[in-house]
């Protein structure tokens, strides 16, 4: 099985259970290894981390920890949260830390960091070649904050994941997923706009706005998850027309806006 961000490495929504013997790894005895992700939207906290052990080996303890980002270095900086007493047992699997209460921000870097106590014979976090970023040091512990790490690589990813809890819903926000206007048309003609909607969030009232060579607006109510197709009619202006669009939500202080799309028509006459 493939090392994947999303699925079993990095931030994850749910904890990984597939077995990944077989990939690459890396040393882990009396080593901490860091890997750098970007929190993903939404997310506000990791409840769980976890990462792959790929040998048997003696019984150890192993660490799992978060770091802060220093992007004048581009290492981990700060500790802002840990797990410091695990057991890893003598078997190949996914070693969990559990019951973690770590705040994060959506998107904001972070490194990811795992440390395992010496253990015979070797014993390795299981990792693949990828565009990711990460640091290893020696250590016996998660230091804060990092320090100076023992060596970089650019083109890995490594068995390191965080599951993490995301923000309540409490408000609707209508994307866009796409236009549908006419290949062609002359000046005079009367035209159909149309602007496919999607409500993400909760069921709520909203505004799909446009501006620039069409001016007009239509307001709307929408449960959760549903699709619009908002059409707007109009007589052809011009030769050349750059549309504006704008969706928003209602909220006791107003509408609040949620996407902008710009649609350049160049292509009627």
């Amino acid at each position: 099985m493939a090392i994947t961000e999303g699925i079993n490495a990095g931030f994850v929504k749910v904890a990984p259970t597939g077995d990944l013997s077989g990939s690459g790894a890396v040393s882990m005895s009396n080593r901490a290894w860091a890997i750098k992700f970007v929190a993903p939207l939404g997310a506000i906290k990791v409840t769980e981390m976890g990462w792959w052990c790929d040998a048997i080996s003696t019984e150890a303890n192993f660490e799992l920890g978060i770091y802060s980002h220093d992007p004048g270095n581009n290492k981990p900086n700060t500790l802002l949260g840990v797990d410091s007493t695990n057991a890893k047992g003598t078997t190949i699997g996914w070693k969990v830390a559990t019951g973690l209460n770590i705040a994060i921000t959506a998107g904001t870097t972070y490194w990811l960091a795992s440390q395992l106590d010496i253990v015979t014979p070797w014993t390795g976090l299981g990792g693949e070649f990828s565009s990711n970023e990460s640091t290893i040091k020696i250590i016996d512990s998660l230091t804060n904050p990092w320090g100076t790490s023992d060596g970089i690589l650019t083109s890995n990813i490594f068995a390191i994941y965080a599951v993490y809890e995301s923000a309540a819903v409490t408000e609707g926000y209508l994307e866009i997923t796409g236009v549908t206007a006419p290949t062609a048309a002359h000046v005079g003609n009367l035209v159909n706009f149309t602007v496919h909607t999607k409500n993400t969030g909760v069921a709520d009232n909203f505004r799909v706005e446009l501006s620039g060579g069409l001016i007009g607006y239509q307001e709307f109510s929408l449960g959760a998850g549903l699709t619009k197709d908002v059409t707007f009619s109009f007589t052809m202006p011009s030769a050349q027309i750059s549309i504006t669009i704008k969706t928003f939500h209602l909220t006791e202080e107003g509408w609040v806006w949620d996407v902008t799309s710009t649609w350049d028509v160049n292509r009627w006459y």
